[in-house]
């Protein structure tokens, strides 16, 4: 980016108020709580992985790259919200990539807590849910019994440790349990059926 269109940039900035910049915070907050819902608990989004709340975080890191120009506010074809959106989506990726691959070379350790929600469905849209349901009693049906049992458990809103007590396994089978599910679904659903 050139220095003329740095001062371009500058110049747009300069002329949002204070009292804008309190509006373009809470419609950017209000966007990535949407975004990030029940994913900030555990994993890349969570407090633990980015050292603050993962709403400010992505808020504060899209304005400093505009501000700092390490990214280029075009101004003329989106609004500054619709810039600062663009930009958090983009670094939310890109954390869930770097994420995914330190946990591929096990360089992340899981957290485990009872209340923990494992969904299923954030990589598919409502179109998709009954497709990627069936798709998950397929593989349920084809598992051992355990399985079968666990699913039922999780379609009736039990916790794990009650689901541990039903099968009277240790809570932590119960944690792969689901990380297995979560690997199916994924892979053999999402993957092979373009949910």
């Amino acid at each position: 980016m050139d220095f003329i269109r740095k001062r371009q940039i500058q110049v747009e900035l300069d002329k949002i108020s204070e009292q804008e910049w309190e509006e373009i915070c809470n419609r950017c907050k209000s966007f990535l709580k949407k975004k990030l819902f029940n994913k900030t608990s555990f994993g890349a989004h969570s407090e633990k992985e980015l050292g603050v709340p993962a709403i400010d975080y992505y808020f504060e890191e899209a304005v400093s790259k505009i501000f700092a120009f390490e990214w280029e506010w075009q101004f003329e074809k989106y609004t500054i919200v619709q810039q600062v959106m663009r930009i958090a989506g983009s670094l939310i990726s890109k954390k869930v990539d770097k994420y995914r691959r330190k946990a591929e070379n096990g360089l992340v350790e899981t957290e485990y807590n009872d209340d923990m929600a494992y969904d299923l469905f954030d990589e598919v849209y409502d179109a998709g849910i009954d497709e990627l349901l069936d798709c998950i009693e397929r593989i349920v049906k084809e598992g051992d019994e355990f399985l079968q049992m666990h699913w039922e458990s999780i379609k009736e809103g039990l916790k794990s440790s009650q689901i541990a007590e039903i099968i009277e396994k240790p809570v932590n089978y119960v944690y792969r349990q689901n990380e297995k599910l979560i690997y199916h679904a994924k892979t053999k659903c999402l993957t092979n059926h373009d949910i």
